[in-house]
This record gives C-alpha cells, structure tokens and sequence, in this order.
C-alpha cells in the first residue's frame, strides 16, 4: 500500500519512511526520539556464596505510535574478588555450541513436561521450539539470571513467542549448568 504524504503537505514524511532504510537488517543507533517512555531501573540486589555480586535491571520502553510498551529484565554478574562483569561465557565451563545445546535442551525439556506451556511458544512442536532455540542461543544474547541455588533461563517477549503469551523463566541447576551445586567459576 502507498501512502501518499504530500497530499497533506508533509513531504518530510516521505524522506523519513522512504529515505531512512537502505539497510533494515542493519545495526541502528537509539534515537530517544522514537520513544514516549524509557525507564531502567535497578530491581534488585544480591551476593551468592559471597563472592558474586548480581545486579537485576529492568526497562520499559514506548515507542511513538506503538500499541504497547515494552519490558525488559537481565542481570549484571560481578565477580567480587577480581571486580570483573561475568558474562555466560566466563562462567559456563564448555565451548559455546555445548551451550547452546544445553540451552535448547532445557527448552526443550520445559515445553514437553507442561503441554499448556507449550502452547504458550511460536509453535507447540518440540522438535520446532528446539531449532528456533538453537538458532537464538549464544553466549552473547542468551539471558541467564543467576541465583543461589539455581539459575533461570529467561525469554522475553517476542523472542520464542508471542507478546501476550509473557516471559518464560525456565529453571537450571548449577549442576546441569556448570557441573556443581552452586555458582563457581574457576
């Protein structure tokens, strides 16, 4: 469908929806203009085994003209000795597709025990939520929060399924995580 802007005598619309995209796959700068509301905010604080500090932050975002706002949660993990931010790579011991693996494995494993579960992601097929995990999955995007005797694996809106279905946190063990029952890093 065209929309024809200059009939309302707005050409500046047609260079910003016509002119701005050469590249939609590609990596854009936030521009606090495409924004109602953006808040972040520090939701909570922890120490495990006295050695890691973990720091949860939340943000809600509205974009301009959208039907709903955003939330969004991750943590931050410090190791209190060195002072260094933890990412899932630091801490998870084996090689990032053995992460994955994993990753898609406890998916796997949370929409088959729950059948209404399942029905919550994109697809109620196994086999089907497994590959679209797989293909999400990485130390750098994969959101893990971390606490004292487990740690939750959690999607956010969007990501395995749609906005209402909500955030899915899929539980851990450290055993099954790092080989453990605690958070430890070597």
């Amino acid at each position: 469908m065209t929309v024809n802007y200059k009939r309302y005598g707005e050409n500046r619309f047609e260079k910003e929806i016509t002119g701005n995209h050469d590249d939609d796959c590609s990596y854009h700068e936030y521009d606090e203009n495409l924004f109602d509301t953006y808040e972040s905010l520090v939701w909570d604080v922890n120490i495990i085994n006295d050695r890691f500090l973990t720091v949860d932050v939340v943000t809600y975002t509205m974009g301009v003209g959208a039907a709903h706002g955003y939330g969004t949660n991750y943590q931050l993990v410090y190791d209190l000795e060195s002072g260094m931010r933890l990412t899932n790579k630091d801490i998870f011991k084996g090689t990032e597709e053995e992460f994955k693996t994993l990753m898609t494995q406890k998916t796997r494993e949370y929409a088959e025990a729950d059948p209404d579960e399942a029905d919550r992601f994109f697809s109620s097929d196994p086999e089907e939520i497994y590959k679209s995990d797989y293909e999400i999955a990485s130390f750098e995007d994969t959101n893990l929060q971390f606490f004292d005797d487990h740690l939750e694996l959690v999607y956010l809106q969007y990501e395995m399924a749609p906005y209402a279905a909500g955030v899915f946190n899929i539980d851990i063990s450290y055993e099954d995580f790092i080989g453990a029952n605690a958070l430890i890093i070597e």
